[in-house]
């Protein structure tokens, strides 16, 4: 037997150091933890083989999640109102005059439209106060309109227009890292018009330049607000979500626990857009004035119910528009969600003594009781993990139980046994 077994004290003191040792490690030194990250990606394995999904590394900080996918049954594909060629001149002007949007508007609430979203800023350098005043007007009228702007960096910030803040969040609300993410602080064109009391409005373009085809922005920082664009807007006025339900994590995604839906964005809040087919329109700005009977059915049976204008001028922003569209309405839900948080320092340090100790008390007992000991620790500590769902780190316990292995006084037991056996003996 080693000589450092002799005494109880210097062996508790042994194990306790090393244990301690480890546990200061992981709480410390990042390539310690991301073993104790491999031992939770293990667990996950056995325990939750369907969950694909993870996030967090495992620290106070940020606990190690995971969950499954669950596949979304077909979606409706958006219902699109092209603004494109008018060759019978319906409208007064082409682009539409700010009176001629103010009639297109009109008539859609007229047949029975309940929910908006204008995909391209309504900008007019000169126009007519009193057809900008009828346009605030009737989108007033819709219990849900959602218009959109585009946005620049200045070196003065503007003040928030109050559309643009109904449909923000805190910046507290981002997780970290979030010093990333791009900053917005002014509109483009000043003269843009959103609505007044009631609508929202998110982004369609930034001064950063045009965006690649196959991704999209979707989040933006406006000084203590974070805004979003008008596509993922009309997403989550689809599905009923409002922004305060997100859980926003640059590098990760935007998450709704409450619905299950989940956007992965990457630190810069981009999304990368799902390949297929861009969405066709349903219908002509033109069709709705003297609308048809068969215009009014379609407009009476189409789901789901928001209704996108685009401006069909520029046949690239329309298909990525209605790709973007049609790519964030597919995603798979998140469900399940499991979090193995960690327990308070200190909590984590108690538990630790009592393991060290404990497990050098009972490694002084025969082998099958030192078998079952170990069982017994080994079922705690699953019983944390699956009822508690409390991640206990398992590399200091793993290595106090082996060095008190180690060190365990194995023939003194017998010897004791058999003086004890033989005092008994008549």
């Amino acid at each position: 037997m080693s000589a450092l077994a002799s005494s109880f004290s210097v062996r508790l003191l042994t194990v306790f150091s090393a244990a301690v040792g480890c546990w200061a490690l992981i709480l410390s030194v990042p390539e310690v933890m991301k073993w104790e990250h491999f031992w939770q990606q293990c667990a996950r394995r056995l325990g939750h083989p369907s969950h694909e999904f993870q996030r967090g590394n495992g620290t106070h900080a940020q606990p190690y999640s995971h969950a499954r996918w669950e596949a979304v049954a077909q979606p409706a594909p958006p219902f699109i109102v092209s603004i494109g060629e008018d060759p019978e001149r319906i409208f007064d002007s082409n682009p539409l005059s700010a009176s001629d949007c103010a009639v297109l508007i009109d008539t859609l609430s007229a047949l029975g439209v309940k929910e908006l979203v204008l995909s391209t800023p309504l900008v007019w350098q000169e126009a007519d106060p009193f057809a900008l005043s009828a346009l605030e007007i009737v989108m007033d009228q819709f219990p849900t309109c959602l218009t959109t702007v585009d946005l620049q960096r200045t070196v003065q910030e503007q003040e928030m227009p109050a559309p643009l803040r109904r449909a923000s969040v805190a910046w507290s609300m981002v997780g970290e890292p979030k010093q990333d993410l791009l900053v917005m602080n002014a509109l483009t064109f000043p003269h843009t018009q959103m609505g007044k009391e009631y609508p929202w409005a998110g982004f369609s373009s930034t001064s950063a330049g045009p965006q690649e085809n196959q991704t999209a922005l979707l989040l933006a920082r406006w000084g203590d607000r974070v805004i979003f664009s008008s596509s993922f807007l009309a997403v989550l006025l689809h599905h009923e979500i409002h922004p305060k339900e997100l859980q926003i994590e640059p590098g990760q995604g935007i998450h709704c626990p409450r619905t299950g839906h989940f956007w992965a964005i990457d630190r810069f809040g981009r999304y990368v857009v799902r390949a297929g087919e861009a969405v066709v329109p349903d219908l002509q700005a033109t069709q709705l004035i003297r609308a048809e009977d068969a215009v009014k059915e379609l407009l009476q049976k189409h789901r789901p119910p928001l209704h996108l204008l685009a401006q069909q001028g520029d046949g690239q922003a329309a298909t990525r528009e209605s790709s973007l569209l049609r790519s964030l309405r597919q995603e798979p839900l998140m469900r399940d969600m499991i979090t193995w948080s960690r327990l308070p320092i200190a909590a984590e340090f108690g538990i630790l003594v009592i393991v060290a100790v404990q497990g050098l008390l009972l490694m002084n007992f025969p082998l099958w009781i030192r078998l079952i000991a170990l069982l017994l620790v080994a079922a705690q500590w699953l019983m944390a993990l699956l009822m508690g769902e409390t991640w206990i780190p398992l590399s200091p316990i793993f290595v106090a139980m082996v060095i008190a292995w180690w060190l365990s006084p194995r023939t003194a037991i017998k010897r004791r046994n058999r003086r004890r056996k033989r005092w008994l003996k008549p």
